[in-house]
């Protein structure tokens, strides 16, 4: 049986991606949202970064950007807050891994920043819209400190198989890539 190549498998798996973080937030909702702290999932931006790591920048900026307009489209309902968010973080996370020469751990550090960037990317543009009542301190402490530590975990749950996919990737497209990481 033949493999499917990478290069169908990787729109195919961010689809899913899309899918389950939807699937997570609306069957989880009452769990996630509602009480003292909330957790939100950003497994796309997860994904994202880990995909910087192994293919060219400028390839998953169009993935950020097909990203961002379906999230907003379907999530937001004000198109421009992730088609913005997604690509600053995608491009920020990919200078990142370029300097750093990103190992396992490296990759960890730089996506949890990127969450941090783009769920407080998010707030600001939310709050000067006067669509979100929360006050900055709450917000950190009811709210963005666990969310990091939820999407940490989805991090070490999808690194390990989803880095082999992008390996698979680069070797079919002779290895071209904008950081070599390391595990």
């Amino acid at each position: 049986m033949k493999k499917i190549p990478a290069r169908i498998l990787l729109p195919i798996i961010m689809g899913l991606c899309f899918i389950l973080e939807n699937t997570v937030s609306f069957y989880f909702a009452h769990t996630l949202f509602y009480g003292a702290t909330k957790y939100i999932p950003h497994f796309i931006i997860v994904m994202l970064i880990m995909m910087v790591a192994y293919i060219p920048r400028n390839q998953v900026l169009v993935y950020a950007l097909i990203l961002g307009l379906i999230y907003d489209v379907y999530n937001i309902g004000i198109i421009g807050v992730y088609f913005a968010v997604f690509p600053v973080v995608v491009y920020i996370s990919g200078k990142l891994l370029h300097y750093l020469q990103g190992s396992f751990l490296m990759v960890l550090l730089v996506s949890i920043f990127g969450v941090a960037v783009s769920e407080f990317g998010a707030y600001l543009i939310f709050s000067s819209l006067k669509s979100v009542s929360i006050a900055f301190l709450p917000y950190v402490t009811s709210r963005l400190t666990t969310t990091l530590l939820f999407n940490m975990a989805y991090f070490l749950i999808v690194y390990f198989p989803f880095t082999m996919l992008l390996k698979r990737w680069q070797r079919e497209n002779k290895g071209i890539s904008a950081t070599q990481v390391k595990l």
